[in-house]
């Protein structure tokens, strides 16, 4: 199996899209339970329009909207450790950390919840990254992630992540091939 590195803050935008996974909301029975509804609606849009801003600005390669997409604290837990926005922003502008052009990115979701606050929400998944190598050969690795968004003036931005290599699903890519 080939393997390659995904930098740590492309990893950060794709905790973004758990919006996509829809959360029913609770009903109390009153107009309480509606108005809860409705904030609970409101936030998935939100939180939607996040996902689909990102994709295509990862579909650009705008680091920029990418970076505008964290809160100022963000923080992220990953296998080379902690770092903060300014490291991850600076990682994003140098391309050697970035993948390459023509890339493309699946995520699975396995749980996504808005706080009855309405002003955060954590999400969790699985994410892919697939590279064509020069040789035509296709090159995958899957993060496995948690994170945390926070609404900010209104928007909504990813404030904390944590991921690790899927180690999964390389004990399943090893499987197909005929590996031990």
């Amino acid at each position: 199996m080939i393997r390659f590195r995904i930098s740590a803050p492309l990893v950060a935008g794709l905790a973004l899209t758990l919006a996509a996974c829809e959360q029913p909301a609770q009903d109390t029975g009153g107009m309480e339970g509606t108005a809860d509804t409705m904030a609970a609606v409101s936030a998935e849009a939100q939180l939607d329009s996040l996902r689909m801003s990102y994709e295509a600005a990862w579909e650009a390669r705008d680091w920029n909207a990418i970076s505008g997409m964290m809160t100022s604290d963000y923080q992220e837990i990953g296998p080379e450790g902690v770092i903060g926005y300014d490291q991850a922003v600076a990682m994003m502008t140098d391309s050697a950390n970035m993948p390459p052009e023509g890339a493309t990115l699946e995520i699975d979701f396995e749980e996504s919840q808005v706080a009855e606050s309405g002003d955060v929400a954590y999400g969790s998944g699985t994410s892919t990254v697939t590279v064509t190598g020069e040789d035509g050969e296709e090159m995958s690795e899957t993060m496995r992630w948690v994170a945390g968004f926070e609404m900010v003036d209104g928007q909504w931005k990813v404030d904390r992540l944590a991921f690790a290599p899927d180690v999964s699903a390389e004990e399943a890519a090893a499987d197909t091939t005929g590996s031990m």
